[in-house]
């Protein structure tokens, strides 16, 4: 009766002022059905939402943890997802908040607001002197990094326009049990780090302030323009918007209003996103944007350190399996030097039985008692001596 009443809950259309008014933002809600003791009860059903549909500069989002795979789970490379990303005109007229939609061929990440735990380089909490830990300021954070990285790499080839991107605002953090264990970011989100876990130093590190140079110290050529302070000024304002319901509606006809829009070409006075890992790089690097020679030397230095790597590997691996081989033969010995011992003592075992049973036979000095010890032990039985 539960799972009828629920069925039905589910696929009748929510009464009186429950109803969804169409004209309202685009919002996800689940019908939970609340069963009473009393089947006699009209059923009630209430709204829960789980997410909102909104648009924000992906510049105004932080990573939550401190590195990424170059990779997602299904395999495909973060760096060719990224490619696929386009950048639209902004498609609604009656907004000038932002100047392009960034078009992604994956999902919306989900976003929140969330204050983190201030970490050490190290990843250990940084506690007050009660033992308490010390929070940072309230931003919207990402569980979703990937994705992200690729969005804000996209609207750095974009920049000093202003790019929007659609996001799943979710109210209340996700009850997983290892979402939390997620925020694990040491610079507040402001930059992550490309590697595997086994790899020694990272491929590169990604941060949109030094990539689109205009939060990196000592040079701020694109900030000083008009469009670039324009557009510095909206992720400031993103950021500062801690209700989601400040933040711009997604109307429910934008596939109709972007389908026919066309991809923007990226502006030609940008960088390449990534920059080189910092404890290798010279001073001249550290303070400007790397070239393309550059990052093409730092590729191959992380390639021929890699094929080193798999060659240490490869011999330490042959190098376990004929330790693995030696351990194995020595007790194969081992074991055939107890079997031997156990065959000698049955034997021995055998041959007292024998001349025991010829004792109690034939008596003392037998010719039973003498011939059995004789035969096993060679010589005149003990009996037959004091005989």
């Amino acid at each position: 009766q539960v799972a009828v009443l629920a069925l039905e809950a589910f696929s009748s259309p929510l009464p009186g002022p429950s109803t969804v008014d169409p004209c309202r933002p685009a919002r996800h809600f689940f019908r939970a059905p609340e069963v009473r003791a009393h089947k006699q009860r009209p059923l009630q059903v209430r709204l829960m939402p789980l997410y909102e549909e909104k648009f924000l500069n992906p510049f105004a989002i932080r990573f939550s943890q401190a590195r990424i795979r170059p990779t997602f789970q299904d395999g495909r490379v973060v760096q060719e997802s990224m490619a696929e990303v386009e950048a639209v005109q902004w498609p609604m007229e009656n907004s000038s908040e932002y100047d392009v939609m960034l078009r992604a061929p994956f999902s919306p990440i989900s976003i929140l607001r969330w204050r983190p735990k201030m970490r050490e380089q190290d990843g250990t909490s940084i506690t007050n002197e009660d033992g308490s830990n010390i929070l940072g300021d309230a931003c919207w954070f990402t569980v979703d990094n990937r994705r992200l990285y690729c969005l804000q790499a996209a609207a750095a080839r974009h920049w000093p326009r202003r790019a929007a991107c659609v996001v799943h605002v979710m109210r209340t953090p996700p009850t997983l049990r290892g979402t939390p264990r997620k925020f694990r970011t040491t610079d507040s989100g402001c930059s992550v780090n490309i590697s595997r876990r086994d790899d020694p130093v990272p491929r590169a590190i990604w941060c949109w302030a030094q990539a689109t140079q205009c939060g990196s110290s000592g040079a701020a050529p694109q900030a000083a323009t008009e469009a670039g302070q324009s557009a510095l000024d909206g992720v400031a304002a993103d950021q500062a918007k801690e209700d989601p319901d400040d933040l711009t509606d997604v109307p429910s006809d934008l596939l109709r209003l972007s389908a026919n829009l066309a991809a923007l070409a990226p502006l030609p006075q940008q960088t390449a996103p990534l920059s080189v890992d910092p404890s290798r790089a010279t001073p001249s690097q550290s303070s400007k944007a790397p070239t393309q020679a550059q990052l093409a030397a730092a590729w191959q230095l992380r390639a021929k350190q890699e094929l080193l790597q798999q060659q240490q590997e490869q011999a330490m691996l042959r190098q376990w399996h004929l330790q693995q081989q030696l351990t194995l033969r020595h007790q194969q010995m081992l074991r055939q030097q107890q079997v031997l011992r156990q065959q000698s003592q049955y034997h021995q075992h055998n041959a007292f039985e024998d001349w025991a049973a010829g004792c109690r036979g034939s008596g003392p000095g037998g010719g039973a008692s003498g011939g059995g010890w004789s035969r096993h032990f060679g010589g005149a039985a003990p009996g037959a001596c004091s005989g």
